[in-house]
């Protein structure tokens, strides 16, 4: 099946907090639900699903001052503008640097892909649990939760996904599809970053700031963890399986003596 460019944008609606883009093959909505955060959908349909999230734990926000100007949403962290012939994206920071561009939204059947700028310099880290190098730069790596217990260093699909990056250009990504999703950092083509999912809509969220304020406002989206309980902080015992409970109980007894701090075996 050939694939398809979301086209030329067609009208430009204002919303409370965003604007709604009707294009030729569907439709983009972007939302400023906070200073630094940007949400962005598209949908080849004539119209958004539900509006639901497996990941997303806040879904209400302050209001903030959001300026609409033509074809630009301005925060006070960021801007967005709007290319109209063919859609395009540009993420701004207050100074003027152009932290980000999305070149293009295609469909390819029920696969949805968002093309973007890679510049020269550019270095990614985050997306979870994966093998590789700490700079994701140049791998394409797929996020599939797969227990492969022969996984090497050439296998990004290993226990835990998740789809979110930090670039060194100031930015950060969350992308928010259940299905299985890809993010190709420059593989094969070093000048475009590619994000991808088998089916399902565009919805991703994009923050601004160095990596500690894109770690905070991440984690104000999809939720914070409790403090996990004193006996789960030191050290640990760990091993393949064990035959019986006696076993069990055999082995933290050795642990203990061997190492008496350890807080648990598991």
């Amino acid at each position: 099946m050939a694939t398809l460019s979301i086209g030329n944008v067609s009208r430009v609606t204002k919303l409370e907090a965003g604007l709604d883009l009707l294009c030729e093959r569907g439709r983009v909505r972007i939302t400023a639900l906070s200073p630094g955060i940007i949400r962005v959908r598209a949908t080849q349909a004539a119209d958004f699903g539900a509006d639901f999230s497996y990941a997303v734990a806040k879904r209400t926000w302050k209001k903030h001052p959001v300026r609409m100007t033509g074809d630009t949403l301005t925060t006070k962290q960021l801007t967005v503008r709007v290319s109209r012939q063919p859609f395009a994206l540009e993420f701004v920071a207050p100074d003027g640097t152009v932290l980000n561009r999305e070149l293009a939204i295609e469909w390819d059947g029920a696969k949805c892909r968002s093309r973007r700028d890679l510049a020269a310099e550019e270095m990614f880290f985050g997306c979870g649990e994966k093998t590789g190098a700490f700079n994701k730069r140049g791998q394409s790596l797929g996020f599939w939760n797969t227990d492969n217990p022969a996984h090497t260093y050439l296998n990004s699909e290993v226990y835990v996904s998740i789809p979110f990056l930090i670039s060194s250009r100031g930015y950060g990504i969350f992308w928010d599809n259940t299905h299985r999703s890809q993010f190709n950092f420059g593989n094969g083509d070093e000048t475009q970053c590619v994000l991808e999912a088998d089916a399902g809509e565009i919805d991703y969220y994009f923050f601004a700031g160095n990596p500690r304020e894109i770690v905070r406002v991440y984690t104000e989206l999809t939720g914070r963890m409790e403090l996990p309980p004193r006996w789960a902080l030191g050290y640990q015992q760990c091993r393949w399986s064990y035959l019986s409970a006696d076993e069990v109980l055999e082995v933290a007894r050795v642990t203990i003596e061997i190492a008496s701090q350890a807080e648990g075996a598991t």
